[in-house]
């Protein structure tokens, strides 16, 4: 508990905001794998931040990977690509912080959600207690 500051953004965002996405995906979609529910929990963040939107969004840019085997890194590869998608219709993803600060944080948060229904559109389609993973390998 000393290492928390839990009255902080970080804490209830990073922290709270995504454990708790996971603990509703393990039971909404008990296969899904760590990639997926770290992309998922990531886009938790973004959604309900408030003060931390720009560097949660650059901090996620610039630490994208391509290795499914480092859960994390590929999530934030994946975040920042639909992302970029969504706010600058870009195919690649975008790593400019300063491009990502130019945008207003409301509409990275709106933004974050959109994307998040779209993705549980998907997984129940795709069958919810089945689905394992969506995250193609590579990507930008």
């Amino acid at each position: 508990r000393s290492a928390y500051d839990l009255e902080s953004e970080t804490f209830r965002v990073s922290y709270l905001a995504h454990e708790g996405m996971h603990f509703s995906d393990y039971k909404r979609y008990p296969k899904l794998q760590q990639p997926e529910l770290e992309y998922r929990a990531k886009l938790v963040e973004l959604a309900t931040s408030e003060k931390t939107t720009h560097d949660l969004i650059t901090q996620f840019a610039r630490r994208g990977g391509r290795d499914r085997s480092v859960p994390h890194h590929f999530a934030n590869n994946w975040v920042a690509q639909d992302m970029s998608r969504a706010v600058f219709d870009s195919e690649s993803h975008v790593d400019d912080s300063a491009r990502w600060r130019a945008v207003k944080p409301d509409k990275l948060r709106r933004e974050a959600r959109r994307v998040l229904e779209e993705n549980d559109a998907r997984l129940k389609k795709i069958g919810a207690s089945t689905v394992e993973r969506f995250l193609p390998e590579g990507g930008s």
